[in-house]
């Protein structure tokens, strides 16, 4: 439950995470798509597994912390996803988003 709702809060925010990143945010996405779709797929791989354990645990820490400041309203919505450990962490998700999409291309080829 909680990974949906911290995937929600990343569908949420990507227009945000590509204005900083300078990524289109089809291409976000799109990653995260395909991540989504290689973890169902070959959810048996204990290359998929490791990193969709790490993905999970990103996406809840960050989750967390957005629901935190939100909580204590110390800081607008909008620029919470220009501070650092924010950034940080969406950077370490896209970074395995596209780790496992590269494990699955690896699988398919099998």
């Amino acid at each position: 439950m909680s990974q949906e709702v911290a995937e929600d809060v990343l569908k949420k925010t990507k227009k945000g995470i590509s204005d900083v990143y300078d990524i289109g945010s089809k291409a976000v996405e799109d990653v995260q798509q395909t991540a989504l779709e290689y973890v169902d797929r070959y959810k048996t791989s204990v290359e998929i597994k490791k990193e969709s354990a790490k993905r999970l645990q990103l996406t809840t820490k960050l989750g967390d912390m957005v629901y935190a400041r939100y909580q204590e309203k110390k800081i607008e919505p909008n620029k919470l996803f220009k501070e650092e450990k924010v950034l940080k962490l969406i950077s370490e998700i896209h970074t395995i988003n596209n780790k496992i999409v590269k494990i699955g291309k690896k699988l398919e080829k099998k």
